[in-house]
C-alpha cells in the first residue's frame, strides 16, 4: 500500500523498504451453469438449474457465522430436542444412546426405538451418499476441509428434496480409490 501510494503521488521511496513478491497467478474458471445443460449439470452436480438458482437466491445473504452446537445443546438453546447415537457416543442430556445392558421391558422397548431410528438415519445416509459419492467413497482431504463439505452436501440435498428432485440411483461404477490400492 505505501508503495502504491508512493507511485501514484510521485514520492520519493526507497525499492529496499518493499518486499518484492512473486506474481500471482489467477485462473478463469469454467461457467458451468451457462456451459452444461441441465442433463449434464445434474450429472456433475446432482442438483437442476431452478434448484440451483432457488438455493443461490436464497443464500445470499444468509451466510452465518459458525456455531459450537454442543455448547449450545448444553445451554438450553434447542430446548427439548435430542441427538440419537450409536454406543460409541457418551449418553447425555441431549445425546440418547443404547443401553448395554438391559434389565427391563422398558429398557429393551427403549432400545429397540433408539435401534428403529437409527435405522431411517441410516437409510438417509445411503440416499446421501447415492446423490453425492464423494460421501461413499470419502474426500480425501484434511479434516478441517471436510467439514464445510459435508454440511455443504447436506445442505444441498436437502434443497433438492425440498425442490421434488428424484434421487439418483445407486452408481455401482463409483470406483474407491482407496479399495485398490495394494497393500
Amino acid at each position: 500500500m505505501k508503495r502504491a501510494l508512493a507511485v501514484a503521488f510521485d514520492e520519493r521511496f526507497d525499492e529496499g523498504d518493499f518486499i518484492s513478491r512473486r506474481p500471482r497467478w489467477i485462473r478463469e474458471r469454467e461457467e458451468h451453469f451457462d456451459s452444461l445443460d441441465d442433463k449434464d449439470l445434474v450429472t456433475r452436480f446432482r442438483l437442476t438449474k431452478p434448484t440451483v438458482l432457488s438455493v443461490l437466491k436464497s443464500i445470499e445473504d444468509k451466510i452465518e457465522f459458525p456455531t459450537n452446537i454442543r455448547a449450545m445443546f448444553e445451554q438450553g438453546h434447542y430446548g427439548n430436542s435430542v441427538l440419537v447415537g450409536d454406543a460409541d457416543y457418551a449418553c447425555n442430556s441431549y445425546m440418547m444412546t443404547p443401553l448395554e445392558y438391559c434389565n427391563t421391558a422398558a429398557e429393551n422397548l427403549y432400545n429397540e426405538s433408539q435401534i428403529r431410528t437409527r435405522n431411517c438415519i441410516e437409510r438417509l445416509f445411503g440416499v446421501w451418499k447415492s446423490r453425492f459419492p464423494c460421501m461413499a467413497i470419502g474426500l480425501g482431504v484434511s479434516l478441517e476441509n471436510s467439514f464445510p463439505i459435508v454440511i455443504a452436501t447436506a445442505v444441498l440435498h436437502n434443497i433438492a428434496r425440498r425442490s421434488g428432485e428424484a434421487t439418483p440411483p445407486d452408481d455401482n461404477q463409483v470406483i474407491n480409490p482407496a479399495s485398490e490400492m495394494l497393500y
